[in-house]
């Protein structure tokens, strides 16, 4: 298990971001307001074809409201960083914007530790 911790400026926001790698999940926490806000559930599952290749990603609320944008901001991410395996996301965004989004995944991408 290990932990990787970053502070970031995203449009002149104060962002903080933990990666947490564990033997069968992954943790990420990002948020702007300094709590640690919606926790989800990501399972990622891969189908093959002979012409084809699909991911499926099944988020679920595991504490906190059911809200769209966040379960958004978890596939967006999970998709662009390419998750190995299972995550926990606890997220907690001012702006669940695109171009906040994208911001966010190229930490990730930097900070990779999985």
């Amino acid at each position: 298990m290990s932990f990787k911790t970053f502070g970031v400026l995203i449009d002149g926001t104060k962002t903080d971001i933990v990666v947490g790698n564990f033997s069968d999940n992954l943790f990420i926490a990002i948020t702007q307001y300094q709590k640690i806000g919606c926790i989800l559930s990501v399972q990622k599952e891969s189908f093959y074809s002979l012409e084809d290749h699909q991911d499926i990603f099944e988020i679920r609320t595991l504490l906190g409201e059911e809200e769209g944008a966040e379960h958004l901001a978890a596939r967006y991410l999970s998709e662009q960083i390419c998750i190995p395996k299972s995550a926990i996301f606890a997220i907690n965004l001012k702006d669940n914007s695109l171009r906040t989004l994208r911001a966010i995944s190229k930490v990730l991408l930097q900070i990779k530790n999985w």
